[in-house]
């Protein structure tokens, strides 16, 4: 009588289906903490791009994960974008934050490298304003501030300043700290200077 050995059934291809799975998921955060900074320059270029009074744009895209939330949703969750130095407008701007919330992108735009933002959830949008660009006396002798319409008023001077400006689509609140007007707004829709003209 021959005896016959049993082997053990080859997991070859379970084996090789669970490391191509870990190799699909490292690219994948790979390519997520690659994506964030590359996307944050795009998107400060793009508003660069359409705010050339500002001496500098930056841009933070999201949390992780980002691409995933971009091409499966069409969506990220928040997008802050901050320009310092905004001159050009009726007062000049030390600087002008937008951070706004459940942000929609044209998955398209992004392919193309030049993201279009269909529509956002709400924002805010914080302005400053150096009272010494304003006036070396609005500096020394402003008491309080407050806003009247788009007119900035500077308790201690004996007119208002124009605060009109595109950066500024919402009618804004004021507060003074120290040398600084701070005025904010929020919005539910997209900041005009993020459209493409």
């Amino acid at each position: 009588m021959i005896a016959q050995v049993s082997r053990p059934v080859s997991f070859r291809p379970v084996r090789l289906l669970r490391r191509l799975v870990l190799l699909l998921i490292v690219l994948w955060l790979v390519a997520e903490v690659i994506a964030i900074p590359v996307v944050n320059r795009i998107v400060a270029n793009d508003v660069a791009d359409r705010t050339r009074e500002a001496a500098t744009v930056k841009a933070s895209v999201g949390d992780f994960p980002v691409i995933a939330r971009l091409v499966l949703l069409q969506r990220v969750n928040r997008v802050a974008v901050t320009l310092d130095r905004v001159t050009g407008q009726t007062v000049p701007f030390a600087r002008i934050t937008f951070d706004v919330r459940n942000v929609a992108i044209d998955r398209a735009s992004v392919f193309q490298g030049k993201p279009h933002v269909t529509s956002v959830g709400s924002g805010t949008i914080t302005a400053i304003i150096d009272l010494a660009d304003i006036s070396p006396l609005a500096a020394r002798v402003a008491s309080a501030v407050h806003m009247e319409g788009r007119s900035l008023v500077i308790g201690g001077l004996p007119t208002a300043i124009s605060v009109r400006s595109r950066f500024l689509p919402c009618l804004p609140a004021a507060q003074l700290a120290g040398r600084q007007v701070i005025l904010t707004c929020t919005i539910d829709h997209v900041p005009p200077v993020w459209l493409a003209p």
